[in-house]
């Protein structure tokens, strides 16, 4: 920078200024404990919870980061444990004394909620917001990276996984709803980045259930 290399004179602020404010988003693990901790996983504990018959059952989460929109999958793998699904990577966490941390021991990190409003206190503090899943006109700006569930359902059939090459209209899962068998479109041609749900899966209306890699200039 112009500061480290000695190049400073009364200017430098206002060049740089883009630079100082600029606003980035939060890392993977942050997102990941605040989608876990919106799934309320953690509130009762006891030997069944999180227990599902074929395997741990997974939860689609929403959250709005200054009006950006985005989402994972939370599983509760077993009493106090869980897994969340976030930017392609997977996270482990462990529940102690109430609280959940990160299984690898490192990035210390605590959470306080007070309605639909989340904070997570790190080296700096990220802010986050619960939508509403009742509320559409929820204030977030349109993202084009997601499909999500028009309705809730269940996953009957998965068309596509993550790395695939799809053009719009084509098929990339099967929601059955109020027993019928809805087969829902790619909105738009892009690669698939990550794949939330899997056949069995019941997910609700407005869930994220794949999502786009970004597209690049």
């Amino acid at each position: 920078s112009e500061f480290v290399s000695g190049d400073v004179d009364t200017g430098l602020i206002g060049r740089i200024l883009a630079d100082l404010t600029v606003q980035e988003l939060p890392p993977s693990e942050v997102k990941a404990l605040a989608l876990l901790t919106t799934a309320g996983l953690g509130v009762s504990i006891n030997e069944t919870s999180g227990f599902a018959l074929w395997g741990p059952l997974r939860h689609q989460i929403n959250l709005v980061y200054r009006d950006q929109e985005f989402c994972g999958s939370v599983a509760l793998d077993r009493p106090g444990a869980g897994t969340v699904k976030v930017d392609g990577e997977e996270f482990s966490f462990l529940l102690d004394n109430g609280n959940w941390r990160l299984a690898s021991g490192h990035h210390e990190m605590r959470v306080f909620q007070l309605g639909k409003d989340l904070s997570i206190f790190a080296a700096v503090t990220w802010h986050f917001e619960i939508p509403d899943p009742l509320n559409v006109s929820v204030s977030v700006s349109v993202d084009d990276n997601q499909i999500t569930a028009p309705m809730p359902g269940l996953i009957k059939e998965v068309y596509v996984a993550a790395g695939a090459l799809v053009s719009t209209g084509d098929p990339v899962l099967v929601l059955e709803a109020m027993k019928m068998e809805h087969v829902l479109t790619a909105p738009r041609t892009g690669i698939i980045a990550e794949t939330l749900v899997k056949t069995g899966d019941q997910v609700a209306a407005t869930a994220c259930l794949m999502t786009y890699q970004e597209e690049t200039e």
